[in-house]
């Protein structure tokens, strides 16, 4: 694959990671890493949108769906 879409790609690569590791403090600040997946996820749609990645495409609206459902229970 080329590389027009990589700016994509670590985008949501990165929000994830910051998700993760916000979620994983068990804190306060434990609610944002929903904020965190949500960029994740829109991110990653777009670039199996763009991609052809049917994959990574079902996986992450599933998962855009858990983000709403964590924003809703923390916010």
């Amino acid at each position: 694959m080329d590389n027009k879409y990589k700016k994509i790609e670590w985008m949501g690569a990165i929000t994830g990671m910051i998700g993760s590791l916000l979620i994983s403090t068990n804190t306060d600040i434990s609610k944002f890493g929903f904020l965190f997946y949500l960029i994740n996820n829109i991110a990653f749609i777009a670039f199996a949108l763009l991609a052809k990645r049917r994959g990574i495409l079902l996986m992450n609206l599933f998962f855009l769906g858990t983000a709403f459902i964590g924003i809703a229970r923390w916010f």
